[in-house]
C-alpha cells in the first residue's frame, strides 16, 4: 500500500487529480489501472480513492472514503544528527521517517567531516523523507530543518533532552524510565562521537545522557535502535 501527498487544489468535486511524478509511479511502477484503489493524504485527512479514468498527464480519481488525521498519541520525538556521508546520512532519513519522528535537524559537530553541501542537497533530502513518508503509510513526513547547525546552537525543542554516548552510566532505558514527558529530543553525533567540549555543553544544559545496549554501532544503525527502542518503550 502507498501514500501519496497531493495538495488541496487537486482536489475537486469528490476527485483527486494526478500529475507529474505521482502520475508516472502510478503507471509505470505500481502498474495501476482504472478501478483499481490509491490512497492519499492533505496532511489533514487521507483519502480512499478509485481511478476513473487514466490520461497522457493526468489520472483522475474519484473519492470513496474520507477519514480525518487523528495525532497517534505516542512520542513527540525530535532527532538532531551529525552530518556523516551522504549516502549513510540519507539512509537515516528514509529510516527516521518510517519510524516517525516528527523533526529532523542536520547538525555541525567538533568531529563532523567538513562536508560542503551543494545547493540542491535540502531539496533531494526533502524528496526522500516524501517518498519514505509515501511508502510506510505516514501521513505527516517530519519537518527536516533547513539548514545545518552547529551543537551549540540548536534548540533542544523536546522537553527530554537524551544524548547518546557509548560510555554514559545510563542506558537508554534507564533514562527514559525517570521521565514522564513524551516529548524528546534526541542526539546523534558522528562516528567519533561527541568531543569532551560537548558533552560538557550538554551536560550543563541538563542533558541525560545514555548508551544502547551491544557493540558501539554506526551512526545510521544507531538512530534506527534509539528510535525504535523510544517507541517501544512509550507503546
Amino acid at each position: 500500500m502507498h501514500l501519496f501527498k497531493i495538495e488541496p487544489g487537486f482536489i475537486d468535486n469528490g476527485r483527486i487529480t494526478v500529475e507529474k511524478d505521482d502520475l508516472i509511479h502510478i503507471k509505470k511502477v505500481l502498474r495501476k489501472g482504472a478501478g483499481d484503489l490509491l490512497y492519499f493524504t492533505d496532511s489533514r485527512n487521507i483519502y480512499k480513492a478509485r481511478i476513473e479514468k487514466i490520461e497522457s498527464r493526468r489520472i483522475i480519481c474519484l473519492i470513496t472514503e474520507k477519514k480525518e488525521i487523528t495525532a497517534p498519541g505516542t512520542v513527540a520525538l525530535d532527532l538532531y544528527i551529525a552530518l556523516i556521508q551522504f549516502s549513510r546520512f540519507e539512509q537515516m532519513l528514509n529510516d527516521a521517517t518510517q519510524l516517525g519522528v516528527r523533526a529532523i535537524y542536520p547538525v555541525r559537530t567538533e568531529y563532523t567531516q567538513n562536508y560542503a553541501i551543494p545547493p540542491d542537497k535540502f531539496k533531494r533530502w526533502e524528496k526522500i523523507i516524501q517518498e519514505a513518508a509515501n511508502q510506510s503509510f505516514n501521513p505527516v513526513p517530519p519537518i527536516l530543518d533547513q539548514r545545518v547547525r552547529e551543537l551549540d546552537q540548536t534548540s533542544q525543542t523536546g522537553k527530554t533532552k537524551i544524548l547518546l554516548y557509548p560510555q554514559a552510566e545510563e542506558s537508554l532505558k534507564q533514562v527514559l524510565s525517570r521521565s514522564t514527558d513524551r516529548e524528546i529530543s534526541l542526539y546523534i553525533g558522528p562516528e567519533a562521537g561527541f568531543s569532551p567540549k560537548e558533552m560538557e555543553w550538554a551536560r550543563s544544559r541538563q542533558f541525560h545522557t545514555a548508551r544502547l545496549p551491544g557493540l558501539i554501532m554506526r551512526a545510521e544503525t544507531a538512530v534506527v535502535s534509539a528510535i525504535s527502542s523510544i517507541l517501544f518503550y512509550f507503546n
